[in-house]
């Protein structure tokens, strides 16, 4: 026999029901009289009351009717005088309209905050689908994210999203993996959550899983922002199935600026290395060497406090002989170059693609 599907107020109801039996189990025996969480229960069931009171679910106007039965019985030992039950009950009745109107704003502003919060993770185009899992009384749900990103690898998210208290929807958490169809049964995935308001975004946890290092700003010392740069490690595991997180700090000793340094780049180029790097990017330049424009692919290892140079066919160049041997050193200046100067060693141009993951 197929089970039914629960009703909003019923969600809604179980939702303070968990809560109520955490309370039971810190407090065994003594909520029914305390008079504070009385207050709290009669305020949520009246919230319930103005927020589902036109419904035209048959189900819901049951339930309803049995809420504000167990809304008498709480006015009953909160009150004990009728006359001022009567008072209370007259002025719930002449504040509704208002106060279930504020109570739907409120509502519908703390979507429009959750959406925000999902596109600023990086996942757009999600808010019919929000709006269909909360329509449906949902009180914790799953937004599905897949792609992928090249034709063999694939990106899959699940964003889990749960109610707090009553009324208002936030993002626990979200999941990310990384599939291989040449290599499925080598599946990656990690479960990220809001650190003190930062979240590594989709695009960050996309290149934790390729093995590549992220820089994120995190609060320092005295109010102070540090770069901190983090890996995935995939040789060990926590208790939660996820993969332990390596972090590099400045006091660790890897400096990128200090390392771009001893390229001859452009100051406007190595804003746009440091960018791209500190997204786990693999960045493409473009550079003279020996009258040849040769495309070279720079990445970083916070790990090892060092930048890697690769040539198109993947081979891993010597950064001291690079730089000793084939760089002119008298490029080692600040001011721009042209696309048009053909003088061995001066970079030409950054180009807008990017390196093939690896």
């Amino acid at each position: 026999m197929m089970e039914e599907p629960m009703n909003r107020v019923e969600r809604d109801l179980l939702v303070w029901r968990s809560r109520e039996e955490r309370f039971e189990t810190l407090f065994p025996g003594s909520l029914a009289g305390n008079r504070p969480f009385l207050t709290d229960k009669l305020l949520f069931l009246e919230r319930l009351s103005l927020l589902y009171n036109k419904s035209e679910n048959e189900d819901e106007q049951l339930t309803l009717r049995i809420l504000n039965a167990e809304k008498r019985v709480i006015e009953r030992k909160l009150y004990p005088n009728r006359l001022q039950r009567l008072f209370r009950r007259l002025w719930f009745y002449l504040t509704a309209p208002r106060r279930s109107g504020k109570l739907k704003s409120r509502i519908n502003g703390n979507l429009t905050e959750l959406k925000a919060n999902v596109r600023k993770i990086g996942f757009k185009g999600l808010d019919r689908m929000i709006d269909r899992e909360v329509a449906l009384g949902k009180n914790t749900f799953h937004l599905p994210v897949s792609y992928y990103v090249t034709d063999t690898i694939r990106m899959d998210y699940q964003i889990h999203v749960i109610k707090e208290g009553n009324e208002k929807f936030l993002v626990k958490d979200y999941t990310a993996s990384l599939y291989d169809e040449r290599k499925p049964s080598e599946l990656r995935k990690q479960t990220f959550v809001d650190e003190d308001g930062h979240w590594v975004n989709a695009k960050q946890a996309q290149k934790l899983l390729e093995g590549k290092a992220i820089a994120l700003e995190e609060a320092g010392l005295m109010g102070s922002s540090v770069t901190v740069w983090k890996q995935l490690d995939f040789t060990d595991k926590d208790n939660n199935g996820n993969f332990r997180i390596k972090e590099f700090p400045p006091a660790y000793g890897f400096d990128l600026l200090q390392q771009l340094e001893r390229l001859p780049f452009t100051e406007e180029i190595k804003d746009q290395i440091t960018k791209a790097l500190k997204m786990g990017e693999e960045e493409k330049v473009t550079v003279q060497l020996e009258g040849k424009s040769v495309d070279l692919f720079i990445s970083a290892d916070p790990q090892k406090r060092a930048l890697y140079l690769k040539n198109q066919r993947g081979k891993r160049l010597d950064f001291g002989d690079l730089i000793r041997e084939k760089i002119n050193k008298s490029i080692r200046t600040r001011t721009p170059v042209t696309e048009k100067n053909d003088e061995v060693g001066k970079i030409i141009k950054l180009s807008r693609s990017r390196g093939k993951s690896i």
